[in-house]
């Protein structure tokens, strides 16, 4: 769900360079944004002047994170929202203090359930959802006293993006909130163009407001990781045009027990499928894409075997795992060029790249080095 540069993309080249950039959209989106009160939420607030806005927050094994991430929600200047917390089955007493915070603030709701994951907690959460507009905020994360706000004042489009800044351990306090807020509007293509490269903001759910009739088609994927990597995209696509802002106002938290600081597993190939599953429907709508797509697809074999390198597998799946590490390695130098040659390359990639074609040992030392350092 989090990550950085090199948590990114892969697969093949497109067969489809000759069609036009133009993204197959049902027509849900645009017919509903002008019916508000078809949309399955109450009149009651599909009729105020200020839409009311679910900020729904996954909890797992996050307790001591949870006060903080709810109390800025609650500090936020925008006043017409209410929260949905799910526990998902926490072992670490998270939903006692989910129950607690909830007995002290009316706009709490609380759903306990069975861990099931990320996906399965957002889901049940949208289903009781009231809000015409739904955001996401990770329970180890804040967000900025006026996102909400801003967010909803942004030009009237089905998404609302927000810029992000990370917060690492060494860092002092959160950055202030910025009152001059320098907006954008996006086309649908130049939106997927700087999501993938991660050009202010990432594949990330969280630091977006979603229109609620998005998720009549979309939901997350059930048993995966990194299900954002298989969601945003398609709520993206849906969309003619994407607010946005340069304006920080989510702020994510590294720590060592978020999925991408985990140590490999098989689960984790769920970067790769779905990062090419995504990137074949973007090849297909926006064929223009396909450099940006490309590198995609080569990040994400390379954030795989970056964590693969860094591990010594037991002598049960030993086999296993050596297939499959070098099925990546002979992915990744087959498709040199797509990092070599790429316009959209960073010093680091193309770095990535030369270590890898000089041996798997070359690149084990570089990652490694990189590994201690970072």
């Amino acid at each position: 769900m989090k990550g950085n540069t090199l948590v990114k993309g892969i697969k093949r080249a497109s067969t489809h360079a000759a069609k036009s950039d133009s993204p197959v959209r049902t027509g849900a989106i645009a017919d509903s944004l002008s019916q508000n009160t078809a949309s399955g939420y109450d009149d009651a607030f599909s009729q105020t002047s200020s839409p009311y806005v679910s900020v729904i927050v996954p909890v797992y094994n996050t307790k001591s994170t949870l006060q903080r991430c709810i109390d800025s929600i609650l500090a936020q200047t925008y006043p017409n929202f209410e929260i949905i917390i799910v526990n998902d089955g926490s072992p670490d007493g998270a939903g006692e203090l989910c129950d607690l915070i909830a007995k002290m603030h009316k706009k709490i709701h609380v759903i306990h359930q069975e861990n099931a994951g990320l996906s399965s907690a957002r889901n049940a959460a949208l289903k009781i959802a009231k809000g015409e507009y739904i955001t996401f905020v990770d329970s180890d994360d804040t967000i900025a006293p006026a996102m909400l706000e801003v967010l909803i004042n942004l030009p009237d489009t089905p998404v609302r993006i927000c810029a992000f800044s990370e917060i690492t351990p060494n860092s002092k306090s959160e950055p202030k909130s910025c009152t001059n807020v320098n907006q954008q509007t996006l086309t649908t293509k130049e939106c997927l163009r700087r999501m993938l490269l991660e050009e202010g903001f990432t594949m990330s759910a969280c630091g977006k407001l979603y229109h609620r009739d998005l998720f009549k088609t979309v939901q997350f994927p059930l048993g995966k990781l990194y299900e954002d990597v298989g969601t945003t995209y398609r709520l993206i696509m849906q969309c003619p045009q994407i607010s946005y802002t340069l304006t920080s106002l989510y702020y994510y938290y590294q720590n060592s027990y978020s999925i991408i600081h985990q140590s490999f597993n098989f689960n984790k190939l769920d970067l790769i499928k779905l990062t090419d599953q995504m990137c074949d429907e973007i090849d297909q709508n926006f064929p223009s894409l396909q450099d940006v797509t490309n590198l995609r697809r080569m990040h994400a074999r390379f954030s795989i075997l970056r964590q693969m390198v860094l591990i010594t597998p037991t002598s049960i799946e030993s086999t296993k795992f050596r297939q499959t590490e070098q099925e990546i390695i002979q992915y990744l130098r087959e498709h040199r060029t797509w990092v070599l040659k790429n316009p959209n390359s960073t010093h680091r990639d193309r770095l990535a790249m030369r270590t890898l074609l000089l041996g798997l040992s070359v690149f084990k030392i570089a990652w490694k080095i990189y590994a201690y350092f970072r």
